[in-house]
Order: C-alpha cells, then sequence, then structure tokens
C-alpha cells in the first residue's frame, strides 16, 4: 500500500512475525520433553512435575548420589535433612524443602 491508499499487488510484502511461547502454556507432554533435552535447567515447579512423571532431579550444588524422586505422593530425597532416620517404606528420607530450592532454577536430570 503506498501513501494514495492503494494497494499494490506487485510490491513485496515483508512481515515479520515474533512467536513466544510460554513453558507454563504447553502441554504436559511436551514440556517434560523439552526439559528432558540434555542441558536444560529448570524451576521448582517443573522439577516437581517431573519427579512425579518418574524421574530423578538434583541441584548442581548437591553431592554426586544425592536426588530428588517422587512415589507418586511425596518427594523423596536420598540424604537425611537433620538427622532423619531412614524410611522403609519409601526406600528414602522426605524431601524437605528449604527456600534455595523453591526459588533455585538450576534443577538437572540425573542419567
Amino acid at each position: 500500500m503506498d501513501n494514495s491508499g492503494e494497494f499494490d499487488a506487485e510490491a513485496p510484502c515483508k512481515r515479520t512475525i515474533y512467536v513466544s511461547v510460554l513453558l507454563k502454556n504447553m502441554v504436559k507432554n511436551d514440556r517434560i520433553k523439552y526439559y528432558l533435552k540434555k542441558g536444560r535447567d529448570m524451576n521448582f515447579a517443573t522439577m516437581s512435575e517431573l519427579a512425579r512423571a518418574g524421574k530423578k532431579l538434583r541441584r548442581p550444588s548437591w553431592g554426586q548420589n544425592e536426588y530428588v524422586r517422587s512415589d507418586g505422593k511425596i518427594l523423596i530425597h536420598t540424604t537425611p535433612y537433620f538427622g532423619e532416620s531412614f524410611n522403609q517404606g519409601i526406600q528414602g528420607y522426605v524431601y524437605v524443602c528449604e527456600e534455595v530450592d523453591v526459588v533455585a532454577e538450576d534443577w538437572v536430570l540425573v542419567d
């Protein structure tokens, strides 16, 4: 369209369309597949979702054999929280989440 208000069909039409997709709006299975790719860091909410899906996750600052998993109802940690006793029923320790873990966005999958 030129300044006269007429449309010129011969003129090339250049238009750039940017699309932004928020991860929270993705379908759950697509979101899980996205984070299963190597090197994807995630927040606490996504970590919880992946744990419920059967994955083991950890923070980089944790020990090598330290991770969180889920039994479907609760998050289970491999190390005790301040002298907690081992729970034979869940084969681990109930995960007591600290503020630094909730606000962290560096959760990674355990191989």
